[in-house]
């Protein structure tokens, strides 16, 4: 077969590039990220998605905010509408629900998931309630009448009800040296309250504990015990002013009646 010489120039002519393009540098290899790896990198994703446990002591957010702002328990009931804290036991499965400020009911508990629910409470079934577990924010959510509510969970023991919230607020707020600033019936001149419940600086007390009950008026809200010995205590009002703390003595049989015994101030 004859070749035309026209073709001959053509193909010549090429023979150069096509070489050129053969002997070139190879391409660098290049990763395409799937689409998963991809999302991956732009959620953080929480280190499990179902806990093994849920157990522990759940406080309704709004309430921790505003007690962190006030350090008032009494000032800030009104955040604790209409639920205020869940414990939860689910080796024992059950749970307990605290309404407000001191009701509270306690039922079995079954886990679905990430889904805690509650059929019936003191064994009234119409109380029934389901708690959503969200791992982003490892938080407790109920839905009641259209309104979400939140709860954090501030302890993984079994407590009584007000025992974490107690902590918090000794470790928060009157954790601390306090020198003395005014008083008829001084404590002592000096108070340092220590995260174990433990006080010095008072040759009377050794010990003091912060009781917290939800109920109607301050008398079982801003309470602190000083202990003298292990059976017995005297009662005192507790409030944080700015780095004034301000105790006014009471008796437990008349909590309606009381004046202030001391006003300490916080020391760096």
């Amino acid at each position: 077969m004859k070749i035309n010489t026209t073709d001959m120039k053509k193909i010549c002519w090429l023979m150069p590039i096509i070489l050129l393009i053969a002997c070139g540098p190879e391409p660098e290899e290049t990763t395409v990220e799937s689409p998963d790896s991809a999302l991956d990198s732009l959620i953080e994703m929480p280190e499990s998605r179902i806990p093994d446990t849920l157990t522990g002591h759940w406080v309704k957010l709004d309430y921790l905010d505003e007690l962190q702002k006030t350090a008032d328990p009494f000032g800030s009931q009104e955040k604790l509408l209409p639920i205020s804290e869940v414990v939860v036991d689910e080796n024992n499965k059950t749970i307990q629900i605290v309404f407000g400020y001191n009701e509270a009911c306690s039922g079995p508990l079954l886990r679905q998931g990430d889904s805690l629910l509650i059929n019936s409470c003191d064994g009234n079934s119409e109380t029934r309630f389901v708690f959503e577990y969200d791992p982003f924010s490892k938080q407790l959510l109920l839905t009641v009448d259209e309104l979400t509510l939140r709860f954090v969970r501030v302890s993984t023991k079994i407590e009584e009800a007000g025992k974490a919230v107690q902590q918090l607020l000794v470790k928060n707020k009157l954790y601390g040296n306090f020198r003395l600033l005014e008083g008829d019936k001084p404590l002592g001149n000096s108070l340092q309250f220590g995260t174990n419940g433990f006080v010095r600086g008072s040759s009377k007390y050794n010990k003091f504990r912060l009781i917290l009950g939800y109920a109607s008026y301050p008398a079982f809200n801003s309470v602190l015990w000083m202990y003298r010995n292990a059976n017995e205590h005297d009662a005192y009002y507790w409030e944080l002013q700015g780095d004034s703390l301000i105790l006014s003595s009471f008796r437990e049989d008349m909590p309606d009646m009381f004046e202030t015994a001391a006003i300490y101030l916080r020391q760096p």
